[in-house]
């Protein structure tokens, strides 16, 4: 009887094994799917340039990641849902970059407190990192386009305003009499520390800030 048990049991040990299944494991439970590799929509595969283009020069750099940088001049929408920023005074015009922002783009603005992206960035100066790409439309021919899927692609670049007006010539100043040592004899409100030939000071009086002679 031992014997017949050890047989039985041998035979399910090989029977297994031929058809694969590992002792302790469910044969039924999912593989772990192998990590993605980043490829050029996820945010760890941007990296900064130091050195940013001009929307013409990136527009040379189709199928390529480059950094670009432009004041925004105008900005739109379209039925796809993108919100953009344009290089140009419109869409239309001739080599205007685009950048867009998906929807999904346009709701991590507005949970950091940015519901409208084209008010936020209408007349700035934007730099950008990702992917630059082409797309032609039946009116303004083809176009530079960039898809911003992460906030850390974008930033605004501040600059200083400077003033074109000369400036202003520094004020007169009349050094005090600590300074100098000068004294000045009146001093624009009474006849202190005046006197008067004769004994007389009834024919001056102060008038404003002068000292005139003559009785009123």
């Amino acid at each position: 009887m031992l014997r017949l048990m050890t047989s039985l049991l041998i035979a399910a040990f090989v029977t297994s094994l031929i058809a694969g299944a590992v002792p302790g494991k469910d044969p039924d439970e999912p593989v772990p799917a192998k990590a993605k590799a980043a490829g050029p929509e996820s945010p760890e595969a941007y990296v900064r340039s130091d050195r940013a283009l001009s929307p013409s020069e990136a527009a040379s750099c189709v199928g390529q990641q480059a950094t670009v940088e432009f004041t925004v001049r105008s900005t739109g929408t379209n039925p796809a849902g993108f919100l953009e920023l344009y290089s140009g005074r419109t869409w239309q015009e001739e080599g205007s970059f685009f950048i867009r922002f998906p929807g999904e783009t346009q709701q991590k603005f507005e949970r950091l407190g940015i519901p409208d992206l084209r008010k936020h960035f209408a007349g700035k100066t934007v730099r950008v990192t990702g992917l630059v790409q082409s797309m032609t439309f039946p009116t303004g021919g083809p176009h530079p386009v960039m898809v911003v899927q992460d906030m850390g692609q974008i930033e605004l670049i501040h600059t200083v305003a400077r003033s074109v007006q000369p400036a202003p010539p520094p004020a007169l100043t009349v050094p005090s009499s600590d300074e100098t040592g000068f004294q000045p004899l009146f001093n624009g409100r009474d006849m202190a520390g005046w006197m008067v030939d004769g004994g007389d000071g009834s024919g001056w009086r102060v008038e404003g800030r002068d000292l005139k002679r003559g009785r009123i």
